[in-house]
């Protein structure tokens, strides 16, 4: 009996130990849950802070569009507080969830980190190259500028391709491309109103279009320059289309004072054909009516009834011409008969008013047709010629020149008629 009293009692004091065991055992792990759920509550609330601080970092930049580091006291702490969980007891649902969600969120904020110097020097670039394009972007260096800042984005999109966590990576690789394009399209606006007005100035130049639809073409491209987003720029370009408009009109007046001198000219060479033409006319008509005047040949019939032929046709003889000179300066024509000797001037009622062969005669009315006569037949200058014959006709004496005998020459004044002859 004592054996088995005794059994008993060992059987209920392992029994109470265990009981006692338990219960410590129990009021510990119940310790370490409540700290493992603080350092999971400590974890999350730093990375969830940090976290957000990054996304509101990304999504309200700097006014130069660069982009804010994260503190690294901040996220030195938020290792710690991962480091505390890690050495705690968590159960599974925890470990899964700092597996899950926090672990990536944490490594997209220290790739976020690694990357935001080259985006913000990046970002330097872009604004430096915006800054030359709002002060000239018709720069003609901007075209190699676009090349080497392209370049330079192509080197960041190999950089952030090894970015793991992808919202950080889809950020940083489309957020500067666009602004590239932006001011891409920008300067290429600016140098279409450029050339526009290039094409405006060739229309003013060439006035190659109305007026009215020059002001239309002035009115749409001034619409489209007010539209561009640099309104220093754009003041330089409405002074350019203003100066073209004011070459356009200055051209046109220019075009309207040359068409009137160019008109009047046109009107003053046709008054001048005009009265080329009536003169033509006119010395035509009086042309035709001299030679029916004085035609090439015409018959005289003598008082004897003999035909007298009269011809001035031209022969090759330096008298026939002189003659025909004197005759025209007194209003009449040298005219010859043919194979004979004889020749005469003749007014234009065809009477004959000095009759020539080897000497000449003329009336006293036609006193200066003689002396212009006797000036070609002797070579005796006008003045003295004109004397001589007028002391003939004054005193009615004649004047002989040499011994006669068809060798000396007779100057005479008889029966109202002056003669000039050989005797």
């Amino acid at each position: 009996m004592f054996k088995k009293r005794n059994w008993k009692a060992v059987v209920w004091t392992v029994v109470g130990l265990v009981f006692l065991s338990g219960g410590t055992m129990f009021g510990l792990s119940q310790t370490e849950k409540v700290k493992a759920e603080k350092a999971y509550d400590s974890l999350e609330g730093n990375l969830s802070s940090l976290y957000e601080t990054m996304q509101t970092n990304m999504s309200e930049v700097t006014k130069d569009g660069t982009l804010t580091l994260m503190n690294e006291e901040e996220l030195a702490s938020a290792q710690l507080s991962l480091n505390a969980a890690d050495e705690q007891s968590l159960d599974g649902a925890n470990k899964q969830k700092i597996e899950q969600e926090l672990l990536p969120k944490l490594k997209g904020i220290e790739e976020y980190n690694r990357i935001v110097p080259t985006a913000n020097q990046l970002q330097s670039r872009i604004n430096t190259m915006a800054g030359k394009i709002k002060s000239n972007p018709l720069d003609q260096g901007l075209s190699k500028q676009f090349t080497s800042i392209k370049e330079e984005l192509a080197d960041f999109k190999k950089q952030t391709a090894k970015i793991e966590t992808s919202s950080i990576k889809q950020y940083f690789q489309n957020r500067y491309m666009p602004q590239i394009t932006r001011l891409e399209e920008q300067v290429a606006a600016y140098q279409h109103a450029s050339n526009q007005i290039n094409e405006l100035q060739s229309i003013a130049d060439q006035l190659s279009f109305s007026k009215a639809e020059f002001l239309q073409k002035v009115s749409e491209l001034s619409g489209k320059v007010a539209e561009l987003p640099y309104s220093d720029v754009n003041k330089g370009l409405q002074e350019k289309i203003n100066t073209v408009s004011k070459t356009y009109e200055r051209n046109q007046l220019t075009a309207m004072e040359e068409k009137k001198r160019m008109e009047e000219k046109k009107k003053a060479e046709e008054e001048r054909l005009a009265e080329e033409k009536r003169k033509a006319e006119e010395e035509k008509a009086a042309q035709k009516e001299y030679e029916e005047i004085f035609p090439m040949e015409f018959i005289e019939i003598s008082p004897d009834g003999h035909k007298i032929i009269n011809s001035r046709q031209p022969y090759n003889d330096e008298s026939f011409y002189k003659y025909d000179e004197i005759a025209k300066k007194h209003g009449g024509r040298y005219y010859y008969t043919p194979s004979s000797d004889v020749a005469a001037i003749f007014n234009k009622e065809r009477k004959a008013i000095a009759f020539i062969n080897y000497g000449f005669s003329t009336g006293l009315e036609y006193k200066e047709l003689f002396v212009d006569l006797y000036v070609y037949y002797t070579g005796t200058p006008r003045e003295e010629a004109s004397k001589l014959i007028s002391k003939v006709i004054e005193t009615g004496k004649p004047v002989e020149i040499g011994e006669g005998n068809g060798e000396g020459s007779r100057l005479s004044f008889e029966n109202g008629r002056l003669h000039y002859g050989m005797w």
